[in-house]
């Protein structure tokens, strides 16, 4: 975390934190999907196993423009985001 512990900064380097953690996940997914492991996969602590699972996905791309516009079938959600971008040495000055 920051040195200076500022609310403020904490959800900016979680953040960072979180992008470095998929980042590394996902090379290591790709290394054993590339490996084609046929059997679960043994570490010290873990053992990790790869499959295929499929799913049924609603497109609503697919529907007519009929029912896609009509407002009988539009809902609105809100949704509260926090969003936290690194200040520039200038920034941090001020």
């Amino acid at each position: 975390m920051s040195g200076t512990n500022l609310i403020a900064d904490e959800p900016g380097d979680l953040r960072a934190l979180i992008r470095t953690l998929k980042l590394r996940e996902a090379e290591l997914r790709q290394r054993m999907i590339a490996h084609r492991l046929n059997a679960p996969l043994e570490g010290a602590q873990y053992t990790v196993t790869l499959r295929s699972t499929e799913r049924r996905v609603f497109d609503t791309a697919l529907l007519p423009d009929s029912i896609r516009t009509d407002s009988r079938y539009i809902s609105m959600k809100t949704t509260m985001t926090i969003t936290a971008k690194r200040q520039t040495p200038a920034q941090t000055a001020q």
